[in-house]
């Protein structure tokens, strides 16, 4: 009779099978509900962000229309302010004149014609191409317009566009000037409307984008095929609502990508009106996988939990005994002496485990004792072997030594001489040198060479990568000097060299413009293209000292009236640079006696509002008590020394308490300008030396503003921002002085977190005239473009005053108010209005 299977203890269908189902099926109304109502949140943001997005390109279409046709405006403006300076001083006109004028108004030519076209006089690096027919200037030249400002044109020999203008003298003759307008024609280009539009399809799950205008015309599309496609009014009643100002938006099936795409309609208001549409479509496609991705999950969701309950089942039952079978299978003493069986605390089988290990545990033992005698044996037979060979390499090892101490003297004795980056001789090996050759009565010269911003490159490329340079710099230096001439490195970045018996002054100097010449080209460093310009100061002797130190001290001082007169050039010593070192030391002393007793003081020069006539805040302005100095000259030497950053702190804690003083005194106080140098940037804690001045004297941080130059950007110009965007964090308003003294430029307008722009006095004195007020008039509409306020700087007369109201300005400071005034006379101004000086203007 055949064996009956036992019968099963779990009634595994009660136990598993209903419970299973029951959590599938809440599974699945969970995954459904969920799907759905997911579809239709995302859906209804999806349109929501679709109308956000079209809204932002419509404004952005509006904002470069503004300013395409504001640049367009001020480069005529330019252009005409250039010929019309040329045409008022027709009797200095020349070639160098005009080169001259170049420089002064930017342009990068102008020519001079006659009555016949043909040209009298150009700059340096104009083309001197007489009128011929055909050309634009051809129908100028014997039309009654007195004025031509012609289309941009593209100069082949160049590869570059150019925007040229042209005034007529009274006697017929005619000045004609060009500047490169490349910047113009590519900011025309990236506003343009299919430019946006090819630029907004290349967004994340954009299908298409075109604009249309209202003669239902596609004027930009992203699909470049269907630019010119004129749709049928009657079928397209959303664009027509579009014209009508709404904004439409629709979820449709397109059949040529095979896709759906959510549309959003809206119009495009310029000028206030409303003459084209944009049309934005957006794939839906990532959405709908995005739904069918979630009902995946649930089914998996569920079918995962139903297979872990019928795991946790199989291993409470059958678990246990496959890991004492598996166990107790993986004995092998031979080759795994110290295995034990392991199994998992809930297992059944814990005791019988425990009894085979033990057994285990005294085989080990057994077999530990047979393994160390064994071991001990070949032990005492390796330690014989080894007193052999020791013996046998004792006389080796001397020998091997004494070459060693040899080597090491040698190397000593190198480096006792050398630089250890470079290879060159150092310092000391250039002072014996010269000893040696002022000894003997020899004539030479010294050239001390520093390479012009090499912390630049230290800070942008790393430190090692700087030694690298240095490295390459005196491979380069030896090749081009030879071994005739003795070259070594100073220190830093700074190399000497010795020119020991040259034939004139000329040779030293064919030297130095070698050095020039060959570092005005580029070279590459670990395939990186390294720029350097090099500053020289060079003495000579006996003409110029006898003893190593002090030529090379004059050699330094040539070297630093390189460095102050621009770089990238050499200078041999002469006796006015002792005369202008002594003069800076003199500067020098009275600036630490000044710190050290009180000697500084500040005056305060006024602002005044143009539209009330009331004042809105004071300049603090740095004076020395006892001495006449002027600023220009102490503030140069104190940020040469590094006393910049201690004086800074002076005028800031001066201010401070100035500001509180007025506050006890129950006046309106305003805001206070400080200047800030550029160096004070090395000050890293200013920010919070700021903040503890202000809360000690309880003054609001809108009461301190302080004033910046573009210089300041000329490094670092990340850490630069973030330290302005501290003191702008802190509550302190941020202006930017001496603005058109520079590199004006509108991006560093746009990224500085400023609330004012002061115009510098000689921007008022050049451009504040009836022919170039325009300039004033775009600069300060311009600025206030930016939500930026404009501050005019050394007013003087009432007609500068007068135009500049009328330009838009809104604040006036200079010497047509007060002159900077102790604060004891300042007070004087609390309660003044200018109301009727500005009447008499």
């Amino acid at each position: 009779m055949a064996q009956q299977p036992p019968p099963r203890l779990i009634k595994r269908t009660k136990l598993i099978g209903y419970p299973m189902i029951l959590v599938t099926l809440g599974l699945i109304i969970i995954s459904v509900a969920g799907t759905y109502t997911s579809r239709h949140l995302i859906i209804n943001q999806i349109k929501e962000d679709g109308v956000t997005l079209a809204r932002q390109i419509v404004r952005q279409i509006q904002g470069n229309e503004s300013s395409v046709r504001l640049t367009r405006h001020m480069l005529e403006t330019h252009i005409s302010s250039a010929n019309q300076l040329a045409v008022d001083n027709r009797d200095q006109i020349s070639d160098e004149y005009l080169t001259y004028l170049t420089q002064i108004t930017l342009m990068d030519e102008i020519t001079w014609h006659d009555a016949d076209g043909r040209v009298l006089f150009a700059s340096d690096k104009s083309q001197r191409r007489p009128v011929a027919a055909g050309d634009s200037l051809y129908a100028f030249l014997r039309g009654p317009d007195q004025e031509l400002m012609e289309p941009l044109r593209f100069i082949s020999l160049t590869g570059e566009n150019y925007q040229y203008g042209a005034l007529k003298h009274p006697s017929g003759e005619f000045v004609r000037s060009g500047i490169l307008a490349d910047n113009v024609l590519e900011l025309t280009r990236q506003f343009s409307y299919q430019t946006l539009v090819a630029q907004v399809a290349e967004s994340e799950n954009l299908t298409y984008a075109l604009v249309v205008d209202r003669q239902m015309t596609a004027i930009a599309d992203s699909d470049l095929k269907d630019i010119g496609i004129r749709y049928v009014p009657e079928e397209e009643v959303a664009m027509q609502a579009a014209f009508r100002g709404a904004t439409r938006v629709a979820e449709w099936y397109d059949e040529s990508r095979n896709e759906r795409v959510m549309e959003v309609i809206t119009p495009i208001i310029t000028d206030g009106e409303i003459n084209h549409v944009l049309i934005v479509g957006m794939s839906m496609a990532s959405v709908y996988a995005h739904f069918h991705q979630m009902t995946l999950i649930f089914v998996a969701t569920a079918l995962a939990v139903l297979l872990a309950f019928l795991w946790l089942q199989r291993r409470h039952v059958m678990a246990p005994v496959k890991e004492l079978d598996a166990g107790i299978s993986s004995i092998d003493i031979k080759e795994q002496m110290d295995y034990r069986i392991q199994l998992s605390p809930g297992n059944p089988f814990l005791g019988l485990a425990a009894t085979i290990n033990q057994i285990l545990d005294r085989t080990q033992q057994y077999f530990t004792s047979l393994q160390k005698n064994q071991r001990d044996l070949e032990i005492s037979n390796q330690n014989i072997t080894e007193a052999y060979q020791r013996i046998q390499a004792s006389e080796e090892a001397l020998n091997d030594q004494l070459a060693y101490i040899t080597e090491q003297q040698e190397w000593i004795q190198h480096q006792a001489y050398h630089d250890d980056l470079t290879q060159l001789p150092n310092r000391r090996h250039f002072m014996e040198r010269l000893a040696s050759c002022l000894q003997h009565e020899f004539q030479g010269a010294v050239i001390l060479v520093d390479t012009d911003n090499f912390k630049s490159i230290n800070d942008t490329m790393g430190h090692i990568f700087g030694d690298k340079v240095l490295k390459q710099m005196g491979r380069e230096l030896v090749s081009l000097l030879g071994k005739s001439v003795f070259l070594s490195r100073f220190g830093g970045d700074e190399f000497l060299i010795l020119l020991d018996r040259p034939s004139d002054s000329r040779q030293v100097e064919s030297v130095a413009l070698a050095i020039k010449s060959h570092f005005s080209r580029h070279f590459s460093v670990e395939e990186t293209s390294v720029h350097l310009t090099l500053s020289m100061g060079i003495a000579t002797y006996p003409e110029h000292g006898q003893d190593p130190e002090s030529l090379i001290m004059k050699a330094d001082m040539a070297l630093h009236r390189v460095k102050t007169m621009g770089k990238n050039n050499y200078l041999f010593f002469d006796e006015s640079m002792t005369n202008s070192m002594r003069e800076k030391a003199r500067v020098e002393n009275i600036l630490r006696e000044a710190l050290e007793t009180d000697g500084f003081t500040l005056h305060y020069q006024p602002q005044v509002a143009v539209k009330t006539g009331k004042l809105t805040g004071f300049e603090a302005l740095l004076r020395l008590k006892d001495f006449s100095v002027p600023p220009g000259i102490f503030i140069s030497v104190a940020e040469e020394i590094g006393l910049i950053l201690e004086i800074g702190r002076w005028v800031t804690r001066a201010v401070i308490r100035q500001v509180a003083a007025w506050q006890e005194q129950e006046l309106p106080v305003m805001p206070v300008s400080i200047n800030f140098s550029a160096l004070q940037l090395n000050d890293t804690d200013y920010v919070d030396f700021l903040k503890r001045e202000l809360y000690q004297m309880n003054v609001p941080p809108r009461l301190i503003m302080i004033e910046i130059t573009e210089s300041i950007f000329l490094d670092n110009r990340e850490e630069t921002l973030r330290f302005l965007h501290q003191l702008k964090n802190l509550g302190v308003t941020i202006s930017i002085d001496d603005f058109g003294t520079g590199y004006s430029s509108l991006s560093y307008l746009t990224e500085v977190p400023a609330d004012l722009v002061k115009l510098d006095k000689s921007l008022i004195d050049r451009y504040l005239e009836k022919n170039s007020q325009a300039v004033i008039d775009s600069m300060i509409a311009l600025i206030h473009s930016l939500n930026l306020e404009v501050l005019a700087e050394g007013v003087e007369e009432k007609e500068q005053f007068r135009r500049l109201a009328s330009c838009g300005c809104d604040y006036i400071q200079g010497y047509l108010f007060s002159k900077p005034l102790p604060p004891e006379d300042a007070v004087n101004l609390f309660h003044q209005n200018f109301t009727s000086l500005f009447k008499e203007a």
